[in-house]
């Protein structure tokens, strides 16, 4: 499946074919396409007889809990976090199926992820399947609060777009020694008039600041009003006239679109009528990435792209499996090249089975009891117990 990133056909079953436009010998070498098939069509993540009918994600739960546990345990954040919607394309039948017209992929699931602003790395996620029956209000809060369990006290700073900024969610990250910065809507609840709306005639460059105890609210305007939230920065202005706490999230606000560019370039984009199976795929992506970016973080001196960090992956992950299968296939179909066992007899004359053609025809009445073939016992004998191929049609090639 990673493979099928780097090498992407229109179809999955394309990479079995045998043509000058499509081939793919990877594929061909390690399994055949009925067996691959035959996997990919029972591959379940959980066991289908322990039903939870509260829980729509019981298909692939282990799979999330096990991945995000793994995220959180090798990795230590550094202080600006990123959280941001991300959107895994799926256009099935979904109880919690998602439309969000601004995102590149519009139909699909909806996972919330926590990213390092740096780099990009998923520390913490949650996939939406709807509003919850115990809480359906305010669920951008609800999300904000559970991703950043555990990060309490340590002194990040959350960057968002405006559909986290709420009041009480800045409030309450603030008391939690978590500071936040993010877009704001004019019509949240709470923003100043003077914020809300500016005048006409207000200069383009210009900028509001108003502030309620340790949170700031300002307006700059543009091209379009640009209006902002934070609980970590003061009315403080840049050198070419721009709020200190915009160019701070111009330039933090994009770990999760790092994460998403990079699953992008290399993704999988087989579809898949079971929906478990996309998600599955989306984790999967995702681990990749992290993996990429743990690299980097400790490797800095020997740094591979991320293209060759997939073709080492692939390399490392199908090597052990390459080498079962030439020593079975070795076994099978050349079990003549075992020195000390085989035997010389005599018998019938007949063609010898490395030599012999029909324009030179050379018969032998010498034989190898374990192979079943009469051979020339000078030549031909070493040739049929050292090569690993013996052709039994071109034969001039056996001897070359």
């Amino acid at each position: 499946m990673i493979h099928m990133g780097l090498t992407q056909y229109p179809r999955m079953d394309y990479h079995w074919i045998k043509t000058p436009l499509y081939t793919c010998n990877f594929c061909q070498n390690i399994m055949k396409k009925r067996e691959f098939f035959l996997l990919h069509g029972f591959l379940h993540y959980a066991d289908n007889t322990i039903a939870n009918n509260d829980d729509k994600l019981i298909k692939v739960r282990k799979l999330f809990r096990l991945l995000t546990a793994r995220f959180q345990r090798f990795y230590i954040p550094n202080r600006e976090l990123t959280i941001d919607e991300r959107i895994v394309k799926y256009t099935g039948r979904l109880s919690f199926l998602q439309f969000i017209r601004s995102k590149p992929t519009p139909w699909g699931i909806k996972v919330f992820v926590l990213a390092d602003a740096s780099n990009g790395y998923v520390y913490n996620w949650k996939v939406y399947t709807g509003a919850e029956n115990n809480n359906r209000r305010n669920t951008a809060h609800n999300v904000v609060i559970e991703l950043i369990s555990g990060l309490e006290g340590r002194g990040h700073v959350l960057y968002h777009d405006s559909y986290y900024s709420y009041y009480n969610t800045v409030r309450f990250l603030a008391e939690n020694d978590i500071g936040s910065v993010g877009t704001l809507n004019k019509n949240r609840r709470g923003i100043s008039p003077d914020i809300k709306k500016l005048e006409r005639s207000f200069a383009r460059g210009g900028t509001i600041f108003r502030k309620s105890g340790n949170i700031l609210t300002l307006v700059y305007r543009d091209k379009k009003d640009v209006r902002l939230i934070s609980s970590i920065h003061g009315a403080q202005l840049s050198q070419n006239s721009q709020p200190q706490a915009l160019i701070d999230y111009n330039r933090y606000a994009r770990g999760v679109d790092l994460s998403n560019q990079l699953i992008s370039n290399y993704k999988n984009n087989h579809r898949s009528i079971k929906w478990y199976k996309t998600l599955a795929l989306s984790f999967l992506e995702t681990t990749i990435v992290n993996s990429y970016q743990l690299y980097k973080h400790r490797e800095p001196f020997n740094l591979k792209s991320h293209l060759k960090f997939r073709e080492d992956l692939v390399s490392e992950l199908a090597q052990d499996y390459i080498d079962e299968l030439t020593i079975s296939r070795m076994r099978q179909s050349n079990l003549r090249i075992i020195p000390g066992l085989h035997r010389i007899g005599r018998r019938t004359q007949r063609r010898c089975c490395v030599c012999s053609t029909d324009e030179t025809k050379k018969t032998s009445i010498y034989y190898c009891v374990e192979c079943d073939e009469n051979v020339c016992i000078i030549d031909c004998y070493f040739l049929l117990h050292t090569r690993v191929q013996i052709h039994s049609r071109n034969k001039e090639r056996n001897l070359q």
